[in-house]
């Protein structure tokens, strides 16, 4: 079956390219059957205003407070942004046009920084700014306040205030990173605690144009009807807002359907589906509750896909035990300097939080002559070229913890962290540490454990590994999310019977946790239940 967005519109005038139905020439028993997304082809012609917004009303409500709160008047005017591609001029033009409803001077607007920015005037006006808004532009970091049961940001002054937006109005259509098929004729997944009907979801490159997408590996869903007539799709980016595109070509959807001679099943898990009964949840380790519950004894499992976050949050390798450097001079104590608190993850960075710490806790006070002393004399680190170099004024011994000497390439491998390595420099030489390289913390397999299949042997232990992820790290590449399909279906016999209640966590190879920079990012994971011959 094709599914296309210029089909049917005489019976359905709404369509569009992201959301259509499609009236079929004949009824088709599907009854037994189930359906998968084949390919999509969808002219990605994205507009710069985020879906976020276009998703929501009422951007903008204002009033002329005259000495009076918000809540004791009515207001003047507001105005709902629908347009998906807009310059900010219009921008600006479409908002003066709807809130400036009279000639006085209560209300302005203007644009600066280059073109890339806008400030908001009032006078004894209060403009009312939706969340989606100020998370877009950042006009304000004040709390929010309620309206008719809705939380808005407050922009207001009882004389004139200038308000400025703190991010520039982006030119540049904004892409999504995944696309999610939906189509209404399929069962929604057993875990059921929310309705999902995502037939597929799709990786893009936005570089891609348009886009033409063949599905590696097809996940089939069953129908929730016996008869089809009709097929309604929609596409949604990774937050499940639809889709908004320019005029373009039709979108294409092929579709396949199929009868199993084996009884199987497809379940499709998000990490925040279940977040309301299990509070401590987060997408690195998650639990999710089944709406019911399945009898593993008839069921093996595999993974057929997941989707991960891209960004690893750095500050989770190091603790005061494996980040550090010791400094030993002769008929001095040694100096323990702790490098747990790094924030900027570069050697600039690294180099100069270095050398503050030093600044700050090497200097003493003498007590014969109560001046400030550095016992270890003038040591400063610099960098170039992204090495690492050390100058001493006087010969001290240097020891590295075993995972800063990884990362200045002095060791092969970080098996031990906390292991210190020595170095040794003599009177007024500048030594070269290495070359710091941060990305050799990134893990490059990722380890999905759960708690519904029997142990495998994992190295020289016994572990309930899902599947082994390959990984990279996509700070570099821009890429905030990336999809692993598995080449094979890796079927793993299952060890509860009657589970409700499924929980998953990522590792690396060492077994520790992993920890994701953005923790409120989605965990989407695919699962084949296949019935045991």
């Amino acid at each position: 079956m094709v599914m296309a967005s210029n089909a049917s519109t005489d019976l359905y005038s709404e369509n569009s390219l992201v959301k259509f139905k499609n009236e079929l020439p004949t009824a088709v028993a599907v009854d037994g059957c189930k359906i998968a997304l084949q390919s999509i082809n969808l002219d990605n012609k994205y507009g710069n205003i985020p879906n976020g917004i276009l998703a929501t009303k009422n951007h903008f409500i204002l009033f002329h407070t005259q000495g009076n709160t918000e809540q004791d008047v009515n207001p003047v005017a507001s105005c709902t942004i629908t347009d998906h591609d807009m310059t900010i001029f219009e921008f600006v033009e479409f908002i003066t046009t709807n809130l400036k409803k009279d000639d006085t001077k209560k209300f302005e607007i203007a644009i600066i920084n280059n073109f890339k920015r806008i400030r908001i005037t009032l006078r004894n006006a209060v403009l009312l700014v939706h969340p989606q808004i100020n998370s877009w532009l950042n006009f304000t970091t004040r709390p929010p306040i309620k309206f008719k049961g809705e939380a808005y940001f407050a922009l207001s002054s009882k004389n004139v205030r200038e308000n400025f937006s703190h991010v520039d109005f982006s030119m540049i259509p904004t892409s999504p990173s995944l696309i999610k098929v939906q189509l209404e004729q399929m069962c929604s997944n057993v875990s059921g605690v929310k309705l999902v009907q995502d037939l597929a979801i799709l990786k893009v490159n936005p570089a891609q144009y348009p886009i033409d997408i063949v599905c590696k590996r097809k996940e089939y869903f069953e129908f929730n009807c016996n008869k089809l007539s009709t097929l309604s799709a929609s596409l949604v980016d990774e937050n499940n807002y639809p889709l908004h595109l320019s005029t373009g070509q039709p979108t294409f959807l092929k579709l396949q359907v199929k009868k199993f001679p084996m009884k199987s099943h497809v379940l499709r898990l998000s990490s925040l589906e279940s977040s309301d009964l299990f509070s401590d949840n987060q997408n690195n380790n998650f639990q999710i509750q089944l709406k019911e519950p399945i009898n593993f004894c008839e069921w093996d499992v595999a993974l057929t896909s997941i989707c991960l976050p891209t960004k690893i949050d750095m500050k989770r390798f190091f603790t005061p035990s494996n980040f550090y450097i010791i400094l030993k001079k002769p008929n001095v104590v040694q100096h323990y300097l702790p490098l747990n608190d790094l924030i900027d993850f570069t050697p600039e960075g690294f180099v100069k939080h270095l050398n503050e710490k030093l600044k700050t806790s090497l200097i003493t006070i003498d007590s014969s002559t109560q001046k400030l002393v550095d016992v270890f004399g003038a040591i400063t680190f610099s960098t170039e070229e992204k090495n690492v170099h050390i100058f001493m004024s006087s010969t001290v011994e240097i020891k590295l913890s075993g995972l800063l000497a990884y990362l200045l390439h002095h060791t092969k491998t970080a098996t031990s962290p906390t292991e210190p390595v020595v170095m040794k420099g003599a009177i007024k030489q500048l030594v070269l540490m290495g070359k710091l390289d941060f990305k050799r913390l990134y893990p490059h397999v990722i380890f999905l454990y759960c708690n519904f299949i029997k142990p495998m042997t994992i190295g020289g232990s016994f572990g309930q590994v899902l599947q082994m992820i390959p990984y990279y790290n996509g700070s570099a590449g821009g890429d905030e999310i990336m999809k692993y399909e598995a080449q094979h279906l890796d079927f793993l016999p299952l060890s509860m019977n009657d589970a409700t209640m499924l929980h998953f966590e990522m590792r690396d190879a060492s077994g520790g946790n992993i920890y994701f920079e953005d923790a409120t990012q989605e965990i989407l994971i695919t699962l084949v239940f296949r019935k045991k011959t």
